[in-house]
Protein backbone atom coordinates (compact mmCIF):
# COMPACT_ATOMS: atom_id res chain seq x y z
CA UNK A 1 0.00 0.00 0.00
CA UNK A 2 2.56 1.94 1.01
CA UNK A 3 4.77 1.35 -2.35
CA UNK A 4 1.12 2.15 -4.12
CA UNK A 5 1.47 6.02 -2.37
CA UNK A 6 5.19 6.77 -3.34
CA UNK A 7 4.72 5.88 -6.64
CA UNK A 8 1.68 7.81 -7.13
CA UNK A 9 3.43 10.88 -5.20
CA UNK A 10 6.18 10.61 -7.74
CA UNK A 11 3.86 10.48 -10.67
CA UNK A 12 2.41 13.68 -9.43
CA UNK A 13 6.01 15.44 -8.82
CA UNK A 14 7.01 14.74 -12.28
CA UNK A 15 3.87 15.91 -13.93
CA UNK A 16 4.78 19.18 -11.77
CA UNK A 17 8.31 19.78 -12.97
CA UNK A 18 6.68 18.78 -16.70
CA UNK A 19 4.14 21.80 -16.35
CA UNK A 20 6.83 24.18 -14.76
CA UNK A 21 8.98 23.29 -17.48
CA UNK A 22 6.64 24.14 -20.40
CA UNK A 23 5.66 27.34 -18.50
CA UNK A 24 9.39 28.49 -18.22
CA UNK A 25 10.40 27.88 -21.82
CA UNK A 26 7.34 30.14 -22.43
CA UNK A 27 8.54 32.83 -20.47
CA UNK A 28 12.12 32.38 -21.15
CA UNK A 29 10.94 33.50 -24.67
CA UNK A 30 9.58 36.57 -23.60
CA UNK A 31 12.21 38.88 -24.78
CA UNK A 32 11.99 42.83 -25.03
CA UNK A 33 13.56 46.41 -25.11
CA UNK A 34 12.58 49.69 -24.16
CA UNK A 35 14.07 52.97 -25.95
CA UNK A 36 13.54 56.10 -25.62
CA UNK A 37 12.53 58.60 -28.92
CA UNK A 38 13.71 62.15 -29.07
CA UNK A 39 11.79 64.85 -29.72
CA UNK A 40 12.77 66.89 -33.29
CA UNK A 41 11.82 69.96 -34.97
CA UNK A 42 10.36 71.75 -31.67
CA UNK A 43 7.62 69.50 -31.70
CA UNK A 44 7.44 68.36 -27.66
CA UNK A 45 6.63 64.80 -29.24
CA UNK A 46 9.00 62.38 -27.03
CA UNK A 47 8.39 59.05 -25.90
CA UNK A 48 9.12 55.13 -25.75
CA UNK A 49 9.21 52.44 -28.12
CA UNK A 50 9.22 48.91 -26.64
CA UNK A 51 9.92 45.65 -28.26
CA UNK A 52 9.05 42.57 -27.80
CA UNK A 53 9.76 39.32 -29.50
CA UNK A 54 6.93 37.72 -29.66
CA UNK A 55 8.01 34.28 -31.69
CA UNK A 56 7.26 32.88 -34.61
CA UNK A 57 10.34 35.40 -36.47
CA UNK A 58 7.65 38.48 -35.30
CA UNK A 59 8.09 41.55 -32.78
CA UNK A 60 5.49 43.62 -31.53
CA UNK A 61 6.06 47.03 -31.81
CA UNK A 62 4.64 49.45 -28.95
CA UNK A 63 5.31 53.22 -29.76
CA UNK A 64 4.17 55.85 -26.99
CA UNK A 65 5.09 59.77 -27.70
CA UNK A 66 3.25 62.78 -26.44
CA UNK A 67 0.23 63.16 -28.47
CA UNK A 68 0.06 65.45 -31.33
CA UNK A 69 -2.78 67.62 -33.16
CA UNK A 70 -6.03 66.13 -32.13
CA UNK A 71 -7.34 63.22 -34.52
CA UNK A 72 -4.52 63.38 -36.70
CA UNK A 73 -2.44 60.28 -37.73
CA UNK A 74 0.61 60.17 -37.29
CA UNK A 75 2.68 57.95 -39.49
CA UNK A 76 6.01 56.10 -38.28
CA UNK A 77 8.29 53.80 -39.31
CA UNK A 78 11.50 51.44 -38.69
CA UNK A 79 14.32 52.87 -41.33
CA UNK A 80 17.77 51.38 -41.91
CA UNK A 81 20.34 53.45 -40.50
CA UNK A 82 20.28 55.44 -37.32
CA UNK A 83 18.30 59.12 -36.16
CA UNK A 84 21.03 60.96 -38.00
CA UNK A 85 21.18 59.22 -40.97
CA UNK A 86 17.74 57.28 -42.22
CA UNK A 87 17.63 55.72 -45.29
CA UNK A 88 14.46 57.82 -46.61
CA UNK A 89 12.52 54.24 -47.82
CA UNK A 90 11.02 52.79 -44.65
CA UNK A 91 11.81 49.39 -43.76
CA UNK A 92 8.88 48.10 -41.61
CA UNK A 93 5.67 50.16 -41.84
CA UNK A 94 4.10 50.96 -38.32
CA UNK A 95 0.20 51.26 -37.61
CA UNK A 96 -0.30 55.27 -37.50
CA UNK A 97 0.04 56.74 -34.67
CA UNK A 98 -3.47 57.97 -33.00
CA UNK A 99 -3.29 59.90 -30.01
CA UNK A 100 0.26 59.41 -29.37
CA UNK A 101 0.41 55.57 -29.51
CA UNK A 102 0.84 52.98 -32.33
CA UNK A 103 0.71 49.12 -31.76
CA UNK A 104 2.51 46.85 -34.71
CA UNK A 105 3.86 43.28 -35.37
CA UNK A 106 6.62 43.26 -37.95
CA UNK A 107 7.98 40.21 -39.66
CA UNK A 108 11.10 40.52 -38.19
CA UNK A 109 12.81 38.68 -34.74
CA UNK A 110 14.27 41.02 -32.19
CA UNK A 111 17.82 39.92 -32.14
CA UNK A 112 17.29 40.82 -35.87
CA UNK A 113 16.44 44.24 -35.14
CA UNK A 114 19.36 44.96 -32.83
CA UNK A 115 21.98 42.99 -35.10
CA UNK A 116 21.99 46.08 -37.45
CA UNK A 117 21.67 49.67 -37.45
CA UNK A 118 17.76 50.75 -37.44
CA UNK A 119 15.98 53.41 -36.14
CA UNK A 120 11.55 54.27 -35.42
CA UNK A 121 10.94 57.79 -36.78
CA UNK A 122 7.44 59.63 -36.10
CA UNK A 123 6.11 62.27 -38.96
CA UNK A 124 4.20 64.72 -38.09
CA UNK A 125 1.15 63.94 -40.62
CA UNK A 126 0.91 62.33 -43.95
CA UNK A 127 0.45 65.52 -45.57
CA UNK A 128 3.32 66.49 -43.34
CA UNK A 129 5.32 63.65 -43.73
CA UNK A 130 8.72 65.39 -44.30
CA UNK A 131 8.44 66.92 -40.70
CA UNK A 132 9.83 64.08 -38.86
CA UNK A 133 8.46 64.86 -34.60
CA UNK A 134 10.58 62.09 -32.78
CA UNK A 135 13.27 59.61 -33.64
CA UNK A 136 14.73 56.61 -31.45
CA UNK A 137 17.33 54.13 -32.90
CA UNK A 138 16.99 50.87 -31.78
CA UNK A 139 19.65 49.84 -29.50
CA UNK A 140 20.12 47.75 -26.27
CA UNK A 141 22.28 49.73 -23.69
CA UNK A 142 26.08 49.26 -23.54
CA UNK A 143 25.67 47.45 -20.26
CA UNK A 144 22.67 45.04 -20.31
CA UNK A 145 21.64 42.49 -23.08
CA UNK A 146 18.88 43.14 -25.25
CA UNK A 147 16.87 39.85 -24.23
CA UNK A 148 15.83 40.46 -20.84
CA UNK A 149 12.67 42.85 -20.35
CA UNK A 150 13.11 46.68 -20.10
CA UNK A 151 12.58 48.63 -17.24
CA UNK A 152 12.27 52.12 -16.96
CA UNK A 153 14.08 55.05 -18.69
CA UNK A 154 15.01 52.98 -21.81
CA UNK A 155 17.57 50.53 -20.66
CA UNK A 156 17.99 46.88 -21.09
CA UNK A 157 16.99 44.99 -17.93
CA UNK A 158 16.96 41.15 -16.46
CA UNK A 159 13.22 39.85 -17.05
CA UNK A 160 10.52 40.58 -14.17
CA UNK A 161 10.17 36.92 -13.95
CA UNK A 162 9.24 36.68 -10.31
CA UNK A 163 6.09 34.99 -10.21
CA UNK A 164 8.32 32.24 -12.24
CA UNK A 165 10.93 31.70 -9.82
CA UNK A 166 8.79 31.92 -6.82
CA UNK A 167 6.36 29.32 -8.07
CA UNK A 168 9.15 27.13 -9.13
CA UNK A 169 10.69 27.94 -5.41
CA UNK A 170 7.50 27.07 -3.82
CA UNK A 171 7.22 23.44 -5.79
CA UNK A 172 10.72 22.68 -5.31
CA UNK A 173 9.77 22.83 -1.10
CA UNK A 174 6.72 21.12 -1.88
CA UNK A 175 8.26 18.29 -3.55
CA UNK A 176 11.51 18.51 -0.84
CA UNK A 177 9.03 18.38 2.05
CA UNK A 178 6.74 15.59 0.56
CA UNK A 179 9.82 13.71 -0.17
CA UNK A 180 11.01 14.09 3.20
CA UNK A 181 7.23 12.88 4.56
CA UNK A 182 7.27 10.13 2.39
CA UNK A 183 11.13 8.75 3.70
CA UNK A 184 10.09 8.80 7.07
CA UNK A 185 6.79 7.17 6.35
CA UNK A 186 8.85 4.34 4.48
CA UNK A 187 11.46 3.85 7.72
CA UNK A 188 8.65 3.24 9.94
Amino acid sequence: MLQVRKLRLLAVLAAMVLVIASFGSVFAQAKSITFNLAAQNNSGQSGTATLTDIGGGKTKVEVKIASGAAGVAQPNHIHVGTCDNLTPAPLYPLTNMVNGVSTTEVPATLDSLLASKFAINVHKSAAEAAVYVSCGNIVATANAPAIPSAGAGGAATNADNTGLIALIAGLVVVMGVSLVVLRRRTNR
